[in-house]
């Protein structure tokens, strides 16, 4: 659904189709946020006054995303979209090993000391923060309007491996949440 136009018109279907419709639209740039809109909701059943932000256009290191409630699942989802762009590859060539750390290692809980440290893609990386930037408002208002809604944060490819980072990012005790990722054929991001 982070495909918007794309995904509804079914140029997603195949990986010539992909190619062939993103090489005839010029990478949709012609699709206007409006329709892009209008298709995520066609497909995931999501109404319009829940789509509380929705970036089509993705820059170098933000990929688009999205962030909507999904009431028939008590979900509040941030989905990130995979590569679709010469952007998205850039983001995706970026691919040095960060360090990253997640987790206190202090205090109560399950996950009480729990401090994680590795290395990620640092291209991923920089789109997951720059994508925690933009959802975060919408997020917060969201939880404050939905309490009772858990966070799901998803994606494809580029997309997922960059939603998993979002999730850690989310986790950390300054943005006050414990989502969930989901990822579909995500890359590696984390070693």
């Amino acid at each position: 659904a982070a495909f918007g136009h794309a995904a509804l018109k079914g140029d997603l279907a195949s990986i010539s189709g992909t190619v062939l419709g993103f090489a005839q639209s010029g990478g949709y740039r012609h699709v206007d946020a409006g329709a892009h809109a209008e298709a995520l909701c066609a497909l995931t059943g999501v109404v319009p006054e829940d789509l509380r932000l929705a970036r089509w256009v993705a820059t170098a290191h933000c990929p688009a995303h999205f962030v909507a409630a999904v009431r028939e699942r008590r979900w509040i989802v941030v989905g990130v979209r995979g590569t679709h762009s010469a952007a998205d590859i850039l983001t995706d060539l970026n691919a040095d090993a960060a360090p990253f750390a997640v987790g206190t290692g202090s205090g109560t809980g399950p996950d009480a000391g729990l401090l994680v440290r590795g290395t990620v893609h640092a291209g991923m990386l920089e789109a997951a923060r720059a994508v925690v930037r933009s959802a975060a408002p919408a997020i917060a208002s969201l939880r404050s309007e939905l309490p009772e809604f858990e966070t799901v944060v998803v994606g494809h490819s580029l997309g997922a491996g960059t939603a998993a980072l979002v999730a850690a990012l989310l986790r950390e005790p300054w943005a006050g949440d414990q989502p969930k990722p989901a990822g579909f054929a995500a890359a590696r991001a984390v070693e």
